[in-house]
Parts: C-alpha cells; sequence; structure tokens
C-alpha cells in the first residue's frame, strides 16, 4: 500500500444526506468534467491521474477526481486508509442486519453474512475495487458490477440508502471531511452509468 500523504483518517465530521451528495456531484459534473460529466463516465475506466502504471494504477473511473483537501485523487490521499474505511463498510452492514428485519439496503447481503467464505470474498472485491476505482493499483479480480447484482433487485432507494448509511458513514467515521467526501468519493457512486450497472438487475 502507498501511505497517503494528505490529511489523516480520523475525526468523523460528516453526517450526509443523500440529496445533498447528489446534488453536489451534479454541480460539481456540470462545471468542469471531472468523472460523471454527462453521467456516464465513471463504468468506463479510461481515465488517469498523471501516468498509469502498469499494474492498472490511475486507470479506475475515480482517477482524475481531485480531493479538496490535497489536489489529489482519493487513493493517492487516503491510500493506506481504504484498509480502514474497507472494514468499516463491512462493519456497518453487519450492524444494518442486526437490528433485525430487512435492512433499508434490501436483503442482497443476506446471504453472503451468513457464509465465510462469500464475506471474505465480497471483502476482498470490495477492498481491490475502491482501491482501483479511485486512483490506485487493478488488482479486482471479481465479477463485473452487472454480473454481482444481477437477480439482486435492487432498488434506486435501496442503492442510495447503502450508499449514504454504509459507505459515506464509513468514510466519515474514518474522518474524511465532507469537502472530500464530495470531491472525490461521491462522484463515482454517483454516477449514472455506474448505479444502472447496479439498480434494478
Amino acid at each position: 500500500c502507498v501511505r497517503p500523504s494528505g490529511p489523516s483518517l480520523q475525526t468523523p465530521v460528516f453526517p450526509g444526506t443523500w440529496p445533498w451528495v447528489r446534488n453536489s456531484y451534479n454541480n460539481a459534473a456540470g462545471s468542469g468534467g471531472s468523472a460523471g460529466s454527462g453521467g456516464s463516465s465513471a463504468g468506463s475506466g479510461g481515465s488517469s491521474a498523471g501516468s498509469s502504471g502498469s499494474d492498472g494504477t490511475g486507470t479506475g473511473p475515480g482517477a482524475k477526481l481531485k480531493c479538496t483537501s490535497s489536489g489529489k485523487n482519493a487513493f493517492e490521499t487516503y491510500g493506506a486508509a481504504f484498509g480502514k474505511v474497507n472494514e468499516s463498510i463491512i462493519a456497518n452492514v453487519a450492524a444494518e442486519l442486526e437490528k433485525g428485519g430487512e435492512p433499508g439496503f434490501g436483503p442482497s447481503f443476506g446471504p453472503v453474512a451468513v457464509d465465510k467464505n462469500k464475506l471474505a470474498t465480497l471483502t476482498q472485491n470490495l477492498a481491490d475495487f475502491l482501491v482501483f476505482a479511485y486512483g490506485g493499483p487493478n488488482n479486482y479480480k471479481g465479477k463485473t458490477m452487472e454480473e454481482a447484482h444481477t437477480g439482486l433487485q435492487i432498488t434506486q432507494a435501496q442503492y442510495d440508502y447503502f450508499i449514504v448509511n454504509v459507505v459515506v458513514k464509513a468514510l466519515a467515521d474514518n474522518g474524511v471531511p465532507k469537502s472530500d467526501i464530495t470531491s472525490c468519493f461521491a462522484p463515482v457512486v454517483t454516477d449514472t452509468a455506474f448505479v444502472n450497472s447496479i439498480i434494478n438487475r
């Protein structure tokens, strides 16, 4: 892992709400054309930050997005901390499942949560995907987003709930500032093509 040179992940600062994240993303995408201009580039994987490595570094959909705090992409800013954020995402999913009843993100994690092998695979695939998507090396060996989510019938509301209450919470709980969540994390997961690769499948 690359040690980040930007802000450390420590103090939670952003509880967040979905409309705020989406509106901020739409405003940023409309004025400068980072990932998501026109709502279709995050799924392409063709952008790069500076020079691309032979391991795929700098080619993920968020590689060109710059964090407000550092002027660098998310992986360059928070690289070593991606593992902590990944652990928090998995812990947030577990906490939602432990509440009982159907979680706001729907039933899709239920079968994974009770199978140690599936959970280990999900955890590793998620870590590899996040690192790649935000500018790090491409070690992702999992299915495409379409393949991974086919048959799950995830709705837009369930996806939105997952992003706000699981992913954004994990970032905030690990001290990612609100401005960085908006500038270098949100555009990838709010990109229309990316969202459509997951919902209603």
